[in-house]
């Protein structure tokens, strides 16, 4: 899931477009009102600092606590990674940036 604050801005726009074409997994949008950050959970992660100096960020995530129950916690081990997953991320976002113009 590619989150970003509505109306989040040109170089958040042109990420999600290209992630969206090099990913090789299921992606969405989604796009928080602003009234509702705080209230959504998706101010807990770095991308909520530059929101608040009117960068364009957005934050990719499997949604972490609401999936995995191992999340920050002891049992957050490698052995309870999905890595093939993780990989597929890792790769589109490169892609995603080597391919921003």
């Amino acid at each position: 899931m590619l989150t970003g604050k509505t109306g989040t801005g040109k170089f958040a726009r042109k990420f999600s477009k290209s992630f969206k074409k090099s990913a090789s997994i299921r992606t969405i949008n989604f796009k928080v009102p602003p009234f509702l950050v705080n209230k959504t959970g998706v101010h807990r992660s770095d991308h909520w600092s530059y929101w608040q100096f009117d960068y364009s960020a957005l934050m990719i995530t499997n949604t972490a606590f609401l999936r995995n129950p191992n999340y920050h916690r002891r049992t957050d081990t490698m052995e309870t990674l999905d890595i093939p997953k993780m990989m597929k991320v890792i790769d589109a976002t490169a892609l995603a940036i080597i391919n921003l113009k």
